[in-house]
Parts: C-alpha cells; sequence; structure tokens
C-alpha cells in the first residue's frame, strides 16, 4: 500500500505504476493539522486582519498579496495584513510601503498559532504553473485548524476540496479586484463571516492529523485482512 498526499500525486504514482486498476493500494493521507490549532478564538485582533503565512519561495506569489493589501487598502484602510516568514521574497517586503501591511519576518511554530488566533482570514497565493495547480498548501489545513476562513488562488488542488466540502473559496485566476472585494465583504459582513466560520467548524474535526493517523491504520488493517 502507498499512501500519498494529495490526489495529483496519487495520480502521478498510478500512472508510473500501472496502479489504476487496483486504486485499493495508493490512498490519500492528507497532511492535516496539529490537535494544538484552537478552533475560534476571543483573542481577535480588534482590525480585521487578513494573514499570509510560511515559505516566502518563488512559488508563492507575493507581489499579489501586496497589491491585494493596496487595493483592499483603497476599499477600507482599517483592514490589516499580516505576512510571516522567510525567502525569496523578504526583500521584497522589507522594503513596501504599504501602510496596512507588517511583515513579521521568520516566527516560532508558537508564534505561528498566536497570529492565526489573533486573524481573521488566511490567504495562499501562490504562482501560476503546473506545480502549483497540483499542490494543497499546508498552510490550508492550518488555517482550518484554527477555524480561520481562507481565500487560495489562483486554480489548484484546493478547488476540488472546496466543492465537496463547502469549506474555504478558491478564485481561479488571481484576479486581485474580486478577491479585494470579497475581503471587504468578509470584514464589514458579520452574518456573511459567520457562516464561513460554521462550515469550517463543521468540516474541521475530520482533518486534524489525529484523525487522519486512524483513518489511515484502518486503511491498512483493511489491506491486511483481504490479504
Amino acid at each position: 500500500m502507498i499512501f500519498t498526499v494529495t490526489p495529483g500525486c496519487k495520480r502521478m504514482i498510478e500512472s508510473y505504476l500501472d496502479l489504476r486498476s487496483k486504486a485499493s493500494h495508493c490512498k490519500i493521507l492528507r497532511n492535516g493539522y496539529p490537535q494544538g490549532f484552537l478552533s475560534s478564538s476571543s483573542q481577535k485582533n480588534e482590525k480585521f486582519q487578513v494573514l499570509f503565512h510560511g515559505n516566502l519561495g518563488r512559488f508563492q506569489d507575493i507581489p499579489a498579496v501586496l497589491e491585494c493589501a493596496k487595493q483592499v487598502g483603497k476599499l477600507d484602510p482599517m483592514i490589516q495584513f499580516v505576512v510571516a516568514g522567510a525567502g525569496h521574497y523578504e526583500t521584497l517586503l522589507k522594503t513596501h510601503s504599504l501602510s496596512n501591511l507588517t511583515y513579521l519576518g521568520s516566527v516560532s511554530s508558537d508564534e505561528i498559532g498566536d497570529l492565526l488566533a489573533s486573524s481573521h482570514l488566511g490567504i495562499s497565493f501562490r504562482s501560476d504553473d503546473e506545480i502549483s495547480r497540483k499542490s494543497f498548501p499546508v498552510k490550508i489545513y492550518e488555517y482550518i485548524g484554527a477555524g480561520l476562513p481562507w481565500i487560495s488562488a489562483p486554480a489548484s488542488e484546493v478547488g476540488d476540496f472546496v466543492q465537496a466540502t463547502g469549506a474555504g473559496i478558491e478564485f481561479s485566476k488571481m484576479d486581485i479586484g474580486p478577491i479585494s472585494e470579497y475581503i471587504v465583504k468578509m470584514a464589514n459582513d458579520s452574518e456573511y463571516y459567520q457562516q464561513a466560520v460554521a462550515e469550517l467548524e463543521r468540516v474541521r474535526p475530520a482533518y486534524s492529523r489525529e484523525r487522519l493517523s486512524l483513518n489511515a491504520v484502518e486503511e491498512i488493517s483493511q489491506c491486511l485482512q483481504r490479504v
């Protein structure tokens, strides 16, 4: 039995090993989130806070994050963006002039937990290429674990997850205008925002690493029984 982390990886493995006729041999074991992540928190920032955290490498679209912050600032200057992480785009983030975006640099895992708890919305903006289209960013699971509504763009394997669960939202293109308008709506329409939180709370328990590990154990047990 083979475990892999995304449907795209599963398809690739099945293609290489010609296992498509033996689907039970290759299973998806998603990354999930550690149970230390809390769902809703009473420690939210007073201002609506949008978070991007993690690797700042070339497959992340940090210029789009900056442009989104710029556009949102024109629509609602009270909305704040926070970026945490290290990598290729550090210099760009250190030299920006936006008053509504704070770059924290590299932070510890404990600090990431605090940032998730204090934020209202998570974003995952990636480059538009084949690698990103076949990816499922780990930060999405962390947003789920923290009960944090999130936006992903452009199209990737996240879209299938959104369709299957109703949690989060994916924009198929990095269209900053509609994305910015969505962020402003989330910040100013409390009922709309709470509906998004409720959808996350509904699906959240299924994606803890502990729950996913138990599912994997059950898969292995069933496989052994068939041997």
